[in-house]
């Protein structure tokens, strides 16, 4: 699971008009004539380039001069890594595309060296190349089977009506604002919608009553709660700071935001001050560290009615190889 393994902490927002500076998003602007390719074009360039992938060659890519590539925070040829070892992809993929800026996300499954796992895959791409490869692979991710048989949830895919979207601005202010809420331990200002729930490496991490964490030895049970409750029980107060936050993708006409931002713990909690009293925290988070996370949120002017994420450990104070 994400939290507990180091990915643990995420979600919160404003309400979708709130008035705040508007975080920038990741990138420069494009110039003229850069842009020009639309949604199926960049699907179909992820198409390649995941078959590449799972064949361990990039010769067929259309790659930029200035192309590069980074593997859970590390730049590294495309020769190693995941892309030496992909022996499969899932059943399991959803595609985030921001035509605007020539980018697209994709959350699948995987397997490397036939061990399960999930990936995130963000690709920049200019005049038709690639510019940009940045990747998270998750290592022996206990999820990934229920998600292939799940499926991706059809909402992901369904556009916003045009009375419910909201502006490129807007879309980034929820994301930024819900990363704040859980660095304040505070849902104050924040919408969600009643239908929302948050998936993290393939487990559904609130509203989920049937799954009773390991981690905790008390009753507190966080993923039990909805995506209001879980920030407000102060489930979070481990998690030190959320930086490098970028906006990768922004997508008005599915209301999707999708943010790539570092959970920074500084592991002097020894305790959780929850609502219900003092928690005893993990071992595992009783350390520095840091997880890498790709997080996106499905929203429309009822609320945040979708979130996921898929992250893992990066080295601790280092960004994510993409900072500016």
């Amino acid at each position: 699971m994400i939290r507990l393994s180091v990915v643990a902490a995420l979600l919160a927002v404003a309400p979708p008009g709130a008035s705040v500076a508007s975080p920038a998003p990741h990138g420069t602007p494009p110039k003229p004539g850069e842009m020009d390719c639309e949604r199926s074009c960049l699907e179909s360039v992820m198409d390649a380039y995941l078959k590449a992938m799972r064949a361990h060659d990039a010769s067929s890519l259309p790659l930029a001069r200035d192309f590069r590539h980074t593997e859970n925070g590390v730049e590294i040829p495309l020769d190693k890594g995941f892309w030496a070892l992909a022996s499969h992809l899932g059943a399991y993929r959803i595609n985030f595309s921001d035509v605007a800026r020539g980018e697209i996300n994709a959350f699948a499954t995987m397997q490397e060296n036939g061990i399960d796992g999930l990936l995130t895959v963000r690709l920049k791409v200019v005049n038709k190349a690639i510019r940009e490869s940045e990747i998270i692979a998750v290592r022996n991710a206990p999820h990934v089977a229920a998600l292939n048989a799940k499926g991706v949830d059809p909402l992901w895919n369904q556009p916003v009506p045009a009375a419910q979207r909201l502006s490129r601005n807007s879309l980034i202010q929820v994301a930024d604002r819900y990363f704040d809420a859980i660095e304040q331990d505070s849902s104050a200002g924040i919408t969600f919608a009643s239908d929302c729930f948050r998936l993290e490496n393939g487990l559904q991490t609130t509203s989920n009553p049937t799954y009773r964490s390991r981690s905790f030895e008390s009753e507190f049970q966080p993923y039990s709660l909805n995506c209001k409750d879980n920030i407000d029980s102060r489930f979070f107060d481990f998690v030190s700071r959320i930086q490098y936050r970028r906006y990768t993708i922004i997508d008005e006409e599915r209301g999707i935001v999708v943010g790539m931002a570092l959970f920074e713990h500084d592991g002097d909690k020894k305790t959780l001050d929850t609502k219900g009293g003092p928690v005893a925290v993990p071992p595992n988070l009783l350390r520095p560290s840091s997880v890498g996370i790709f997080e996106a949120f499905k929203v429309d002017r009822t609320g945040v009615r979708r979130i996921e994420a898929i992250g893992t450990s990066y080295a601790y104070g280092r960004g994510s190889g993409w900072d500016r």
